[in-house]
């Protein structure tokens, strides 16, 4: 029993590589992620809407042409 615990001790040493890591770059991805998201959405809404309305698209067609399908 020990032996378990020894070997359970050591593999605790090193728990900030093992498990904060990979939560880390995890949340670092979905936030970049969210942020260029919302650049693109930005840059659609402000360029490229008035364009489409001025070529005589409706603003329904706009919107289900250009949204987000990881968000929906």
């Amino acid at each position: 029993m020990t032996r378990i615990l020894d070997v359970a001790r050591m593999h605790t040493i090193a728990w900030l590589g093992q498990l904060a890591w990979p939560w880390g770059i995890m949340a670092l991805s979905l936030g970049v992620n969210y942020i260029v998201c919302a650049i693109v959405a930005a840059a659609s809404i402000s360029q490229v809407f008035p364009f489409a309305l001025g070529m005589g698209v409706t603003r329904r067609t706009f919107y289900l042409a250009t949204r987000c399908r990881s968000c929906s």
